[in-house]
């Protein structure tokens, strides 16, 4: 049985970062293939944490909209450097707020590392049908050898067959 090597937080990390800055994808295989080794599962909860470390609390991950919806009217713009100054939330509409905002955060986050699993899963599923794409054409070619060799076979045995007849007549 083959036991991957167990790699550290940090070598996760460090591959993670090159992945992203080169525009990769950060994937389990992607990070799996650069450190050379790791259990996905490990390399798995690293990511997260990864992902986590990477977005600050003040700027959550939020995914954009399918539609934009249209702009609404407004006739008095205030800008947002006015010099008066915004009312502060009430505490408790501001503890819901950052509630909510945790919970979209913990979500976000949890939906990333699905579609994470999804695309790792992909990728070995993908990987398997190629092997058994390129192991069923390598079969074939050996029975199209087996098929031509039988055909030469059977032409040769059928000229013995027509020299022998030929002897006897």
């Amino acid at each position: 049985m083959f036991l991957s090597r167990g790699v550290s937080r940090e070598e996760v990390f460090q591959a993670a970062n090159a992945l992203a800055a080169q525009g990769e994808r950060v994937t389990v295989a992607a990070v799996r293939a650069a450190v050379g080794g790791g259990a996905n599962g490990d390399i798995r909860e690293m990511l997260v944490d990864w992902r986590r470390e990477r977005q600050t609390p003040s700027e959550p991950t939020i995914a954009p909209p399918l539609v934009a919806a249209p702009a609404p009217r407004q006739t008095n713009v205030v800008p947002l450097d006015a010099a008066a100054p915004a009312e502060p939330l009430p505490q408790d509409v501001r503890a819901l707020v950052d509630r909510f905002a945790q919970q979209l955060h913990r979500a976000w986050t949890e939906a990333l590392a699905a579609t994470t699993d999804a695309d790792d899963q992909m990728t070995v599923i993908r990987a398997a049908a190629e092997a058994r794409v390129r192991e069923a054409m390598e079969r074939s070619a050996d029975l199209e050898k087996l098929v031509e060799q039988a055909q030469t076979r059977i032409a040769d045995l059928d000229h013995e067959v027509r020299t022998l007849e030929s002897a006897l007549a």
